[in-house]
């Protein structure tokens, strides 16, 4: 079950990075996935460092708040089958 819920929680990751705007979406990726450093981006997308991390900061608090509402949808979900 934990695979499962794993799994769910992956697509529901990909679901959402596909739902941020294209510059958060880049911004994010480049730092959490590709492990690019803040002026690296910064210098490859034209912009200052400060806009790199609010971006950054902005993308994470998005995904944050959609997973938390998922984990409360199954909560609620999981809480009516009994």
């Amino acid at each position: 079950e934990e695979i499962v819920e794993a799994q769910e929680l992956r697509e529901e990751l990909v679901r959402k990075l596909d739902q941020l705007s294209p510059k958060l979406r880049e911004a994010i990726v480049l730092v959490d996935i590709q492990e690019l450093k803040y002026a690296e981006i910064a210098e490859m997308l034209g912009i200052s460092i400060g806009t790199v991390k609010s971006r950054v900061s902005r993308a994470r608090e998005e995904l944050r708040a959609s997973l938390i509402q998922l984990r409360e949808q199954k909560t609620e979900e999981e809480s009516q089958t009994f």
